[in-house]
C-alpha cells in the first residue's frame, strides 16, 4: 500500500542524504553508519603522510547518487593506518558548515569500525560543467569564478566519474589543473603524478567532488583514477608522423 511504500522510501534515505538536502539543522548531533570512500591526510614538508585529518564517506548503496556523500572531520586526528577506503564505520558527531562545506565533526573515540563494505560505483556525470566552478584569469594567476555548475551542490562530497575529457589548462596553481567543462582537478586527496600536458585525453577521471577555497573540484584518490586515452599522448607538437 501507499503507506508501506512511503516507509520504504524513508528507510532508503539515510542521515547523510538528509543532511545534504537540508532536512537536518546545522549543529545537530547525528549518528549513522557508512563506508569510507577516500582518506584525507596531514603531511609533513616532504609530503609524507603523518596523520588522518578527515574521511569522505558514503551511504551504503551500490552506486553513488546526489546527496549521498559527506566529509568527516576528525578533530583530534587519527593514525595514518587507522582507516582506509572500504572501511564500514559507525560514527557520532555534530553536523557543521565550514566555509559552506557540509561536514560532521567527530573525535577518534566517536568512530567505530564495523568491518568492510563495498564502495559505491561512482556517479557518472555526463557534462562536467554541471559540477564545475570555472576559474577566471587574475593577472598571471587563476581564481575561482562566482558561478557554480547547477548540480554541484547535489554532488558535494560524492564519488563521481567524468568520461572522454582532456586537459584544457595544465596549471591552475596550487597543484591543480583543468579538464573539459572547466572542471578543476585538485590534490586534496592525491597529487596526480602523470603528464599534465594540455590536450592530453582521458577515457575517464574518477574522484570525490570536493568544495574547497570557493570552488567545486574533482579530487582523485590515486593515479589509477585518471584513465588515460591510450590513443592520445597530449599536445606534444606535430612530429609529421602519426
Amino acid at each position: 500500500d501507499e503507506d508501506s511504500d512511503a516507509d520504504d522510501d524513508d528507510r532508503k534515505e539515510g542521515v547523510i542524504t538528509k543532511i545534504q538536502k537540508g532536512d537536518i539543522p546545522v549543529n545537530t548531533q547525528v549518528s549513522f553508519d557508512c563506508v569510507v570512500t577516500a582518506v584525507v591526510y596531514d603531511q609533513d614538508k616532504d609530503f609524507n603522510n603523518t596523520a588522518i585529518k578527515g574521511l569522505y564517506v558514503s551511504e551504503l548503496i551500490e552506486q553513488a547518487v546526489p546527496y549521498s556523500g559527506i566529509y568527516i572531520f576528525i578533530k583530534d586526528k587519527a593514525g595514518v593506518n587507522d582507516y582506509k577506503a572500504g572501511d564500514h564505520i559507525e560514527l557520532s558527531g555534530v553536523y557543521k558548515e565550514f566555509y559552506d562545506n557540509s561536514q560532521v565533526e567527530v573525535s577518534k573515540s566517536d568512530i567505530s569500525k564495523l568491518g568492510t563494505a563495498d564502495i559505491p560505483e561512482p556517479a557518472d556525470i555526463t557534462d562536467p560543467s554541471e559540477v564545475a566552478t570555472p576559474f577566471v584569469a587574475d593577472g598571471s594567476n587563476w581564481k575561482p569564478g562566482t558561478v557554480h555548475g547547477e548540480d554541484s551542490e547535489k554532488y558535494e562530497s560524492v564519488l563521481i566519474r567524468v568520461s572522454d575529457v582532456e586537459i584544457t589548462n595544465s596549471n591552475l596553481g596550487h597543484g591543480a589543473f583543468e579538464l573539459t567543462g572547466n572542471l578543476a582537478v585538485d590534490k586534496q586527496i592525491h597529487y596526480y603524478t602523470g603528464s599534465r600536458t594540455a590536450g592530453r585525453k582521458f577515457e575517464s577521471v574518477t574522484g570525490v567532488l570536493i568544495y574547497s577555497y570557493d570552488a567545486f573540484r574533482i579530487a582523485p584518490r590515486r593515479d589509477a583514477d585518471l584513465v588515460e586515452d591510450t590513443g592520445d599522448t597530449g599536445n606534444t607538437g606535430d612530429t609529421g608522423d602519426t
